[in-house]
């Protein structure tokens, strides 16, 4: 997996939230690329339903090696 199957699959999940059990106080989701935020990182912008609003970051910080297992 790379940053950007990793932030898809979060900007999915939170986008979800209700379908896997969880309240939802999220009105919305973006990408950092759909939100315009100026970096070269992947990560998601989460807007509350209150107005708060969180950005996560996503650095890969060990690449996925050939074989799991031998």
């Amino acid at each position: 997996m790379n940053e950007q199957n990793f932030q898809d699959l979060i900007h999915e999940l939170i986008d979800n939230i209700e379908e896997v059990g969880l309240p939802n106080t999220v009105r919305s989701t973006a990408t950092f690329a759909d939100a315009d935020i100026l970096t070269n990182n992947k990560g998601v912008v989460v807007t509350m339903k209150d107005g708060s609003e969180f950005q996560l970051t996503i650095v890969q910080s060990n690449p996925a090696t050939r074989q799991l297992y031998e």
